[in-house]
């Protein structure tokens, strides 16, 4: 990765980036000579571009070219909806920065980074990032195997190990309370439009589940975190590239400090269909933990792994509820948004979670 420069150097309007580079923010505007000053390798042509992944806050598209060396890459851009840039500056910023200032420290399978810039305003930015092809994107709606489900669970240990209660964390990443205050503002009506939207699409037991976070979402966001590691808080198959014998994350815009068990609940109750979920959990958990040892995490067990796992279910009904109020509108969003509710308050519900708000 190319090591971004000091943003004091760069014009007023950048957080990050390449003073000589652009910031693109259409396909359209992407060049073979604009490629070429991204890359630092000569880019004779590009042979084709085309959308990719299922993202409802960025748009992600993969380009092919002639060059030496590589052959094609993935531009990621902001949406369409203006007004949507905006709602996302803060969660673009981070993306940026995790690219940036994290992922190449990170023993984490992630896509490396070509380039990373974004305006100040955070609206417009532009990442160009490793192409993983033929890694395969994960299914939100389907679900994933028990062995996806290993594979996702070990990278996100190689996530979790190297940031495992590092205290410089806590200066870059912390939120500040006003934030959670802001997030108990919207909340409620966040709530309140997926109720009205989805109410009869639910199953019988996710609705009590939705309103029982409602009166306490700021508590719990609050609330402190005993290990705490850097979390990608939005750890699910939409999110995750596979081959047979690995898993890559992408989409980082959300990374946050947080209690391992976070990542770990979230994904475990939203990739996997209900029943599979059940049947596999402690052997998932186990792997999980077995890959925090490898790396050198001790004082850690299974026991407390669980407790935080109740506490981090919660991180579903609240990701969907937020999400299906600030994503785009699309049938195949409504459907995983609907899929991640329901999982997810069968998982608080089996854990006897209810009680821990």
């Amino acid at each position: 990765m190319r090591t971004q420069p000091d943003p004091t150097q760069l014009s007023p309007d950048r957080l990050y980036g390449y003073p000589m580079v652009s910031i693109v923010t259409e396909p359209a505007e992407v060049t073979a000579d604009w490629l070429s000053e991204v890359l630092n390798v000569r880019v004779k042509e590009i042979t084709a571009h085309e959308p990719i992944g299922t993202g409802q806050m960025s748009r992600n598209f993969r380009f092919e070219f002639i060059a030496d060396g590589l052959s094609s890459v993935v531009l990621k851009v902001p949406a369409e909806d203006k007004s949507l840039r905006e709602l996302a500056a803060t969660v673009y910023e981070r993306e940026v920065r995790f690219y940036a200032d994290l992922a190449s420290l990170l023993p984490c399978r992630t896509p490396a980074c070509f380039f990373a810039a974004i305006t100040q305003s955070g609206g417009d930015f532009t990442l160009v990032l490793e192409d993983l092809a033929p890694a395969q994107q994960g299914d939100q709606i389907a679900g994933c195997t028990p062995a996806q489900a290993g594979l996702a669970l070990k990278n996100l240990a190689l996530l979790h190990a190297p940031t495992w209660n590092d205290s410089e964390l806590t200066a870059h990443l912390a939120p500040a309370p006003q934030d959670n205050s802001i997030l108990g503002e919207i909340y409620p009506l966040a709530h309140t439009q997926f109720m009205e939207r989805y109410s009869t699409r639910l199953m019988d037991h996710t609705a009590d589940v939705l309103e029982a976070l409602v009166p306490h979402v700021v508590a719990w966001l609050n609330g402190t975190h005993d290990p705490f590691t850097l979390t990608h808080a939005d750890y699910r198959l939409d999110n995750l590239l596979f081959t047979a014998d690995s898993a890559a994350a992408v989409d980082w815009q959300t990374i946050r400090i947080g209690s391992p068990g976070q990542d770990v609940a979230y994904f475990l109750g939203n990739s996997l269909p209900i029943e599979t979920r059940r049947e596999n959990e402690d052997t998932l958990l186990k792997a999980y933990l077995d890959a925090l040892f490898d790396y050198g995490v001790t004082g850690y067990d299974l026991d407390q792994l669980k407790a935080d796992c109740v506490l981090g279910a919660w991180s579903g009904p609240f990701t969907a509820v937020l999400g299906a109020f600030a994503a785009t509108d699309t049938e195949r969003g409504d459907e995983m948004f609907i899929v991640m509710a329901d999982r997810s308050a069968a998982q608080i519900l089996d854990q006897g979670g209810r009680p821990y708000l």
